[in-house]
């Protein structure tokens, strides 16, 4: 995903597509062998670098590092690896469980990096147990919540997977847009 902050998307797509061929290899390990990508508008207004079947996730990667290597000096570009993410309701911890006892079982079970979980604060519930939430890639969070039960620390914790929250506008604070495609008049 490309980001630019003055809306020249124009002028970096196009400086991007005269340094990088698709075509050739990145390293010994990984040739980007890319025949075409798709380039759709994000809701955000960032082009989204949509790569087809076949490898994706190696060539993502790949891609990803050479267009971030590209763009490193340039200022008012952005540029990220997109992981789609879910969100996990996990109960029953107790005061003893810390927040790095927690993030390597989800990391160890979901199968994914440390640096890829993120999880919200402590909330206490009856019973001297604890709940908090936690977010991580949606393959993930799959895996993690099929489980149904962990064992973190000496307790037995139960996981569940919630439904994704739909968009909503920062600036008009309704459903179903974000604020860049806002058309509401209230001024921030």
């Amino acid at each position: 995903m490309i980001t630019c902050r003055d809306g020249k998307y124009q002028e970096a797509i196009s400086s991007a597509r005269n340094a990088i061929d698709l075509k050739i290899a990145v390293d010994l390990k990984i040739a980007l062998e890319i025949a075409s990508v798709r380039t759709p508008k994000a809701a955000t207004g960032a082009i989204v670098v949509k790569i087809p079947r076949g490898g994706k996730e190696e060539k993502a990667k790949a891609f990803y590092s050479k267009l971030a290597e590209h763009f490193a000096n340039k200022e008012g570009v952005k540029v990220a690896l997109p992981v789609r993410m879910a969100e996990l309701r996990i109960r029953g911890l107790n005061d003893s469980i810390k927040t790095e006892e927690l993030d390597s079982t989800l990391a160890t079970v979901g199968n994914c990096e440390l640096s890829q979980i993120k999880i919200g604060p402590y909330r206490s519930a009856p019973r001297n147990t604890g709940t908090v939430w936690a977010q991580c890639p949606l393959t993930a969070a799959i895996k993690i919540a099929a489980k149904k039960r962990l064992e973190v620390g000496w307790c037995q914790v139960k996981v569940e997977l919630l439904d994704g929250r739909p968009l909503q506008c920062f600036k008009c604070l309704e459903r179903g847009h974000v604020q860049q495609n806002c058309s509401s008049q209230l001024l921030l």
